[in-house]
């Protein structure tokens, strides 16, 4: 389940970045945040179309707090979208199974904080 949490927040971020303006640009300032070793052979990798600026971006991202995957997606995508991501809902349940108009992820903030320490319980 972790690995499958790490390779959705990397491969969503990749895909973002990669798409272009205005998500490229805020990519840039998530690599910014942090500090990139070797820059001059990342450089040469992406002018050499080995890797993209996504995955650049996207591995930088540290997957161990979910502060900083909440960050990075602030960045990218804007400083709502926790207040966006709380309130998906499933319009086929809604609509057509005339279920409750209810959050996919009902108490999203107390599942974010519980889902990173079972992780690292998880997984040391």
């Amino acid at each position: 389940m972790v690995t499958f949490f790490e390779a959705a927040v990397r491969t969503a971020v990749q895909q973002l970045v990669d798409f272009g303006t205005p998500f490229n640009a805020r990519g840039v300032k998530v690599l910014a945040r942090g500090s990139i070793r070797d820059s001059a052979t990342l450089l040469l990798a992406i002018h050499a179309d080995q890797v993209s600026l996504g995955d650049v971006v996207a591995y930088s991202i540290s997957t161990h707090d979910i502060g900083n995957v909440i960050s990075a997606f602030e960045l990218l995508i804007g400083n709502d979208f926790k207040q966006r991501i709380a309130s998906i809902r499933d319009r086929r349940e809604v609509e057509l199974d005339k279920k409750p108009d209810e959050p996919i992820i009902p108490d999203l903030n107390q599942r974010l904080m519980t889902l990173l320490p079972v992780r690292s319980t998880c997984c040391s």
